[in-house]
């Protein structure tokens, strides 16, 4: 299935590209006497130059983070959970997130979505 995103690299080189012409735009501005617009337009330059080599994506990608248990931190406050004896027989037999698929674990860093069914599978037994 192609992906309807582009890629990282056509993100960096149109922010590569968006930045080299309003680096153009605020040189113009500079020489005509246009002080403001010069400044602010360096500023959005030096700004997607720097997405562009870092590769960073501006639009400010959100995270998927998964705890597994144990004590839960948050931004204002620390929430800690207490394991009972039933909880501990389960917590010894399960792995984590498994693949609804194939079964196997599914280890920080691996690919998963959702299937046809809400369950959580790799993105390779889709």
């Amino acid at each position: 299935m192609d992906s309807t995103e582009p890629s990282g690299r056509f993100k960096r080189l149109g922010s590569a590209l968006l930045g080299a012409g309003l680096a153009a735009f605020s040189i113009r501005s500079f020489r005509k006497g246009n002080r403001l617009r010069g400044a602010v337009t360096s500023v959005g330059a030096i700004a997607l130059g720097y997405a562009a080599v870092k590769g960073t994506d501006s639009t400010g990608e959100e995270f998927d983070v998964e705890t597994t248990g144990g004590e839960t931190s948050t931004d204002t406050e620390t929430v800690s959970t207490t394991v009972t004896d039933t909880d501990e027989s389960a917590a010894d037999t399960s792995p984590g997130l498994t693949c609804a698929a194939c079964g196997e674990p599914i280890t920080t860093g691996q690919r998963r979505r959702p299937n046809e069914d809400d369950e959580t599978v790799h993105d390779d037994c889709l």
